[in-house]
């Protein structure tokens, strides 16, 4: 029996999900094998209920509180100590069972009737009863009586069988915002918000009801907080499709129904076992809308496979229909039909709500920025009468004026016009040139080639052409990572162009030619090179270029410089020197516009982000407005936003951090460092806005990718990262109280460890596992671990380890068997190692971990005398937690040595 119950409290602290739910259905076989006679049946089917429902599985949860209703009406007495957790159970009856079309609206209305009743009886508040008769109303669509009832259920005491003290404010809020009264419905939720009331469910239930009740105040950007935050902690949450349903909606009606797609996708195969038919419908309407204000041909991944967006939107607008259709039979009327077509033909709350900083910045460029005037490229085609040379000047002409269009009907009219055999060999090589310039949007490598034939054909015919394709294939070899080959073709031509060329020409070639020095690790000649053209240049764009240039390069010898000598102040000196200098490159973009503003910030912002000491706002300022100026301009560009999400994490804005993780996903490749990078920095996020779920979705992805990359696990960094994440994961799932998975996962970060010969992480993380074991009652394995790690302290010896570290550490092995030892009843052999711990620490110097062991000898009954815990009082910072704990355990010793006086002055300090 004993070890049923154990079983049954080791269930009780699994989360909510599968396996829970799994523990909790195995609790009760055995229970009604094992213990029949007892209250055990009862007790494990109540927590059983709770596991479904907060599990996705509602349906599910109304068989064993059948079963619990039943046996308490057939012996009340022998369930009477069970009473408040069956009338709290009771509290889900009513409401869910109208979420499910073929439960007669009669029987749910008798659940309540029935529940009134009980109430009643016990002598309880009826508050619990209003707000469900509530709900009740909402769904039935009876506005006049849904008022009358929130007027009695505000006039209701509250009592311990009502929702907790965040709970009601948000089913408050629901009803005000059904109501359309929405200014009272954020008069009931900001003061919750700002609070500390918290559940399980809370604030992201609350957050969610008040999301069109913020647009409709235009309190936008707290409507877009409040779904950034509500959304994070409801993802993974299978109970929770009604409220996802709520984001595909506020999203579809902000403007943003390309995020709206993201989190269908996500959750389309939720459907297949949706926790109750109304949030199944409510899913389905709004995500049809919301696909629906994409354009018809938008890929949709649907259970893998991709789908037009107006295909999916009609299938999901009938499977709404047809659902609305079983609830106004049940209900006797057309209030969901109607409900459900106003969702599928809903207008837009705001023309556009932007979601991020990035975003709002886009939204302003747009909108509300004043724009530069800028001389716009008119095409230009060529004149009818020209002759072939007169069609390849023309080419080079509305080249020059960037005039892209213009230029390729000039050659598309002189390979119409001149056939192949007519052509002179300048002639050809010019064609050959001009396919070139025109190639590389499509790839550098084909660009070289066609130059590559222009020289054969040029050489000895037109010097100078042929000097400008040796030029532009230096470069581009460079730009494709060859770049020995490329100073070796390039450079010699690069700066024959510099004097040789027209003087319209001369500061593109030495932009190339900068560029191609700092790739060649010539940095200090690069100044020479491009400086003059970054002071005074008629082209905007080309002077634009040349201070970024200059800038990048300004910043590749003051880090070769670094490397060589080592001097902090020379460093620090000319970080200053290379910030102004990208200050001088944003200042001349800034004049050009357009993409070159964008690469100038861009270029900035990763100067700040990873050379630049505690700019990490600025960077993040920089790269917010880069990623907003490129969406402004319809651009979106993955490595930009790894480069924001990382600067944003810096700067400790993790949430916006969130946002733009989240945005770069789709635009990374799908395998390669950045597909690694955005899961990382994702679950960094995500880990410090607390939603440890999610940053493990992330980090098991991470994990896969590696697989997939090194699937034998031959290479020394990827199981390097391998044993760090594997390390992380059984952090996260320690802070979920996921403890046998905690164990294993730190258990096998330490095998690994020990394969790539880091052997103080190894016994760091069988500690860990040791600690996470002992959690789950699994005393031997947990004793195992912490001998394991034992066994390692001569090795760290070997490796050159403190002895005071290594004593440190023996005090924590004392320590993490205290623990296990208390956890596992054993409290005279707790104490006993709390003392060994305490003698180590203080041996290392850590006199903070040895006050921490003189106070828990205390609360385990250690007659600690005052004078030791005096010491630790003192020590600790007045109004914390330690300071606290230490100080009840000296008014307790004090008392014990019948010092009354100072112990009743201490407790009234600390009770103040």
């Amino acid at each position: 029996m004993t070890d049923l119950h154990d079983f049954f409290h080791q269930a009780q602290n699994l989360p909510y999900g599968a396996a829970r739910t799994a523990a909790l259905e195995a609790v009760v076989q055995r229970a009604d094998a094992e213990a029949p006679e007892s209250t055990l049946p009862f007790e494990a089917r109540i927590q059983l209920t709770y596991a479904y429902r907060r599990s996705g599985e509602t349906l599910k949860s109304f068989v064993p509180f059948a079963w619990c209703t039943s046996a308490y009406d057939a012996d009340p007495a022998r369930y009477a100590d069970q009473t408040h957790s069956f009338l709290w159970a009771m509290k889900w009856q009513p409401a869910t069972l109208t979420s499910f079309p073929e439960v007669p609206m009669n029987q749910a209305m008798a659940v309540l009737a029935d529940m009134e009743r009980r109430f009643r009886a016990g002598g309880h508040s009826l508050f619990a009863v209003h707000q469900l008769r509530l709900d009740i109303l909402q769904h039935l669509g009876k506005a006049e009586e849904a008022a009358e009832e929130y007027r009695l259920w505000g006039l209701t005491q509250r009592d311990d069988l009502s929702d907790c003290a965040a709970c009601v404010p948000s089913a408050e809020v629901d009803y005000l915002t059904w109501a359309g009264r929405h200014q009272d419905a954020i008069r009931i939720g900001d003061p919750v918000l700002k609070g500390q009331a918290s559940c399980s469910e809370q604030p992201q239930s609350l957050l969610t009801h008040l999301l069109p009740a913020y647009v409709a105040g235009g309190r936008l950007d707290e409507a877009a907080s409040a779904h950034r935050r509500a959304y994070q902690a409801l993802r993974n949450d299978r109970g929770a499709l009604g409220s996802i349903s709520s984001h595909i909606q506020f999203l579809a009606r902000t403007g943003n129904s390309v995020h709206a797609l993201a989190i269908i996708e996500r959750h389309l195969g939720w459907l297949d076992a949706a926790d109750t038919p109304s949030a199944e419908m409510h899913f389905s309407a709004h995500a049809s809308r919301a696909l629906g204000l994409l354009p018809d041909d938008t890929a949709v991944r649907d259970h893998g496979v991709i789908r037009p967006a107006a295909e999916l939107a009609a299938e999901l607008a009938e499977r709404a229909r047809a659902l609305a259709a079983k609830f106004d039979a049940r209900n006797g009327n057309g209030h969901v039909s109607g409900l459900i077509e106003g969702s599928l033909s809903a207008e837009a709350w705001v023309e556009e709500l932007p979601l991020s900083a990035t975003a709002r910045r886009a939204a302003e460029i747009r909108h509300k920025a004043t724009p530069r005037p800028v001389d716009p490229v008119q095409t230009e085609a060529p004149a009818v009468d020209l002759t072939p040379d007169g069609l390849l000047d023309h080419f080079d002409a509305r080249w020059m004026a960037k005039d892209r269009e213009g230029a390729a009907l000039a050659i598309n009219r002189f390979e119409a016009e001149v056939a192949e055999d007519d052509r002179t060999l300048q002639q050809a090589g010019r064609l050959l040139e001009a396919n070139g310039l025109m190639a590389q949007r499509d790839g550098l490598e084909g660009a070289v080639e066609q130059w590559r034939q222009a020289l054969e054909l040029l050489d000895g015919v037109d010097d100078l052409r042929a000097l400008r394709c040796r030029g532009r294939i230096g470069y581009v070899l460079g730009q494709l990572g060859q770049v020995e080959e490329g100073i070796l073709v390039g450079e010699e031509p690069l700066r024959r162009l510099m004097t040789e060329d027209t003087a319209d020409r001369r500061p593109a070639w030495a932009g190339r030619l900068g560029v191609l020095l700092i790739q060649a690790d010539r940095p200090g000649e690069v100044e020479q090179v491009v400086g003059p053209y970054a002071e005074e240049n008629d082209d905007a764009d080309e002077r634009a270029w040349a201070a970024q240039v200059r800038a990048d390069a300004a910043l590749a010898v003051v880090l070769e410089a670094a490397e060589s000598n080592g001097d902090p102040e020379a460093h620090r000196e000319g970080i200053t020197q290379v910030a102004a200098r990208y200050d001088q490159a944003v200042a001349a973009a800034q004049v050009a516009g357009g993409t070159a503003e964008i690469q100038a910030l861009w270029s900035r912002g990763r100067f700040r982000l990873f050379n630049q000491p505690d700019a990490e706002e600025g960077a993040a300022d920089d790269l917010t407005e880069a990623a907003a100026q490129a969406g402004a301009l319809g651009m979106r560009n993955g490595n930009l936003m790894l480069d924001l999400l990382q600067a944003l994490l810096d700067a400790g804005r993790n949430e916006e951090a969130a946002h733009a993780g989240e945005e770069a996903d789709p635009l990374v490749p799908d395998d390669g460092p950045e597909r690694h990078s955005v899961h990382h920095l994702l679950a960094v996020a995500y880990d410090r806005l607390g939603q440890s779920e999610t940053a493990l979705e992330h980090i098991s992805t991470r994990l896969v990718l590696l697989a997939s990359s090194d699937p034998e696990e031959t290479d020394e960094t990827s199981n390097s990262d391998r044993a760090v994440l594997h390390d992380w994961r059984g952090k996260l799932l320690d802070r979920l109280d996921r403890d046998t998975e905690a164990a294993d996962a730190h258990e096998l970060a330490a095998s690994i460890f020990d394969r790539i010969g880091d052997r103080n992480q190894q016994f760091l993380n069988l500690r860990r596992a040791a600690t996470s074991a002992s959690w789950t009652g699994d005393e031997d394995r947990s004793t195992a671990l912490r001998e394991q790690a034992r066994a390692l302290l001569p090795r760290l010896t070997e490796d050159g380890a403190h002895p005071a570290y290594l004593t440190f550490q023996e005090g924590g092995l004392a320590w993490d068997g205290a623990r296990a030892a208390h956890h596992a009843g054993r409290t005279e052999v707790a104490i006993g190692l709390l003392h060994e711990a305490e003698r180590l620490y203080r041996e290392s110097g850590q006199d903070a971990y040895a006050f921490d062991a003189v106070v828990y000898r205390a609360q385990l009954g250690d007659p600690v005398p005052s004078a030791d815990l005096q010491a630790v009082f003192e020590s600790a910072e007045e109004g914390s937690g330690f300071w606290r704990s230490s100080g009840y355990q000296l008014v307790d010793a004090l008392r014990r040595e019948e010092n009354t006086v100072a112990a009743d002055e201490l407790q009234a300090r600390l009770d103040g």
